[in-house]
């Protein structure tokens, strides 16, 4: 069995890509996104990927937790 990635597709597709932080989503904001590029919308890029950070990288979190090295 080959070893996939976080669901990864297995062939070439198009992507491009962007990175942004925000502080919160709202259900207003989250509502648009998926009437944009939700389920059964016709987007040219397959996936659209939203990840929620904290720990180390919460608002508040001490220099040493960002950089321990």
């Amino acid at each position: 069995m080959e070893a996939v990635a976080q669901l990864d597709p297995p062939g070439p597709t198009p992507a491009t890509g962007d990175g942004f932080q925000v502080t919160g989503l709202s259900d207003e904001a989250l509502a648009t996104l998926l009437a944009v590029a939700g389920p059964g919308r016709d987007v040219p890029l397959p996936t659209i990927e939203a990840r929620r950070l904290g720990g180390a990288l919460a608002p508040g979190a001490s220099e040493a937790a960002r950089c321990p090295h």
